[in-house]
């Protein structure tokens, strides 16, 4: 881009030297879902020098905020057991569903299910007495990988 293309978008004539806090601040905006434009405007640069300067910046941000986001998700369903981030894990990662997402038959009408947990001790009424069978005969092992005997 020559100086006229730049003094006609209004941009300054200085050369653009990227910073670590500069980086981190296309790193942070991107992974909000900022858009390029829009964060080349708050640097006060072009779309293009932001393309070439923070080109890893544009193209992780997101990853590492879903990586943050997922973190926070797994700490809250297993450290602090909170029970709607376990639902959503399940929902979300394992393919569970509700029962009112059942839908059998292929109509248009979800057929509405209930679950509930079974009793953890179950009372069974107790068996009743079998009679002890009788002893087997003797087995003899064979081992089947020795050598026959040559005898």
């Amino acid at each position: 881009m020559g100086q006229h293309s730049r003094r006609k978008t209004g941009l300054h004539d200085k050369k653009h030297t990227p910073t670590p806090e500069t980086s981190r601040q296309v790193l942070t905006m991107t992974g909000y879902g900022i858009t390029q434009e829009d964060i080349a405007t708050v640097l006060d640069i072009h779309p293009k020098t932001l393309r070439v300067h923070y080109r890893r910046e544009l193209d992780t941000g997101a990853t590492e905020a879903n990586v943050r986001v997922v973190q926070a998700l797994f700490k809250n369903a297993v450290t602090n057991q909170s029970v709607q981030a376990q639902v959503w894990w399940t929902k979300a990662r394992m393919g569970w569903r509700d029962g009112s997402d059942v839908n059998i038959g292929g109509t248009n009408t979800p057929l509405n299910v209930s679950f509930r947990w079974a009793d953890a001790t179950p009372t069974l009424p107790a068996p009743e007495p079998t009679p002890t069978p009788a002893a087997p005969a003797a087995v003899k092992w064979i081992d089947i990988e020795a050598e026959p005997n040559k005898d």
